[in-house]
C-alpha cells in the first residue's frame, strides 16, 4: 500500500502517493501539522527529487520493470509537479506497464528465465516451456542445473559470480539439456537483476534456440571437408567465370593457389586455341 505525502512548494500544496520523506521547504504527511526546514534545495530541484521519491514508491520502482520505463514515469510525475502535465500516473497506469512488460515476456519465442543468485528459478515464460520442456510449476523453484549438462556446471558458477561482481557477461552459445535428456545448442544472454537499492539479487536468462542453425552449419563442414580432401580439381565460379572457390585438388592439377586463382576469371584455365570449346 501507499502512504500520502502532501509537498509544498511556492505556495501550492501537492498530495501524491508515497513514502513519508524529508525535502527542503515544506513537507507534511497528510492529518499532520507541517515542519519547517532548511530550504538546502530549490523549489526545482525539491520538486525533481519529489518525482524520483514517488516513482520509487509506486509500483513502476519494481526492479522487473526497465530503466526507460522508470524514466518515462520520472518525467510525466515531475511534469505534473511542475504545472507542465494535467493527469498523473495512477495504480491503473503502472498496472498498465507491468501488464504490457508480462505480456511481451510471456509471448516472446524465446526463453525468458529468472534466476536468484543461487541458481533457483524464480520466474519463466511460455518460450521457456517450449524450448526446455518443463512447464512453469514444475520449472519455478527449481535450479538450474536441471537444464545444464555437468561438464558446464562449473562454467556456470563462474558467470553467475561474475554477474554478482557486476561484471557483464556477452552473449554466448552453449549446449543445455531438455526435460527429454537430449541436448540442444542456445544462444545465451545474462543480464543481472537489481533489487530498489541498485544491489544484485538475480539473473535474467533469454535462451535462443539454435540447434537447427547448428546443424546446418556441421552438414556444410562435412561437405566442406569432402571437397578439401577430394583428389579431384573442384572449382566454382560465377555466371560470368569468375572463380570463387578452388580446393586442394584444383591447386595439385593446375598448380595455381587458392588465393592466386579466386577471383581471376577461369578464362586463363583455358588454351588460347581452345578457348572457343567453354561456353
Amino acid at each position: 500500500g501507499f502512504t500520502t505525502i502532501s509537498l509544498q512548494f511556492d505556495n501550492r500544496t501537492i498530495q501524491r502517493p508515497g513514502r513519508e520523506v524529508i525535502l527542503g521547504g515544506t513537507h507534511r504527511p497528510r492529518g499532520q501539522a507541517g515542519r519547517r526546514h532548511g530550504n538546502s534545495m530549490t523549489s526545482a530541484e525539491a520538486r525533481s527529487r519529489a518525482a524520483d521519491i514517488i516513482v520509487r514508491a509506486g509500483p513502476v520502482g519494481d526492479r522487473r520493470v526497465t530503466r526507460p520505463r522508470r524514466e518515462h514515469w520520472r518525467s510525466k510525475v515531475a511534469a505534473k509537479l511542475t504545472g507542465e502535465a494535467s493527469e498523473m500516473p495512477g495504480p491503473a497506469d503502472y498496472q498498465n506497464v507491468l501488464a504490457h512488460l508480462a505480456a511481451i515476456i510471456e509471448s516472446a519465442h524465446d526463453a525468458v528465465i529468472g534466476e536468484n543468485l543461487e541458481g533457483v528459478i524464480t520466474s519463466w515464460n511460455q518460450g521457456a516451456e517450449n524450448v526446455f520442456g518443463y512447464p512453469s510449476e514444475e520449472a519455478i523453484g527449481s535450479n538450474a542445473a536441471i537444464l545444464i549438462p555437468d561438464p558446464r556446471m562449473h562454467a556456470e558458477r563462474e558467470i553467475l559470480d561474475r554477474i554478482a561482481r557486476g561484471e557483464r557477461v556477452q552473449s554466448f552459445d552453449t549446449i543445455r539439456r531438455h526435460r527429454d535428456g537430449r541436448l540442444i545448442d542456445v544462444c545465451l544472454t545474462i543480464s543481472p537483476i537489481r533489487d530498489a537499492t541498485g544491489k544484485i539479487d538475480g539473473v535474467s536468462k533469454i535462451a535462443h534456440d539454435i540447434t537447427e542453425r547448428k546443424q546446418v552449419e556441421l552438414k556444410l563442414a562435412h561437405l566442406s571437408a569432402i571437397v578439401e580432401s577430394t583428389d579431384d580439381a573442384i572449382v566454382s565460379t560465377t555466371f560470368d567465370g569468375i572463380i570463387t572457390s578452388w580446393n586442394r585438388g584444383a591447386e595439385r592439377l593446375f598448380g595455381y593457389t587458392e588465393e592466386e586463382a579466386v577471383g581471376q576469371h577461369a578464362g586463363f584455365l583455358i588454351p588460347s586455341d581452345q578457348a572457343n570449346e567453354e561456353p
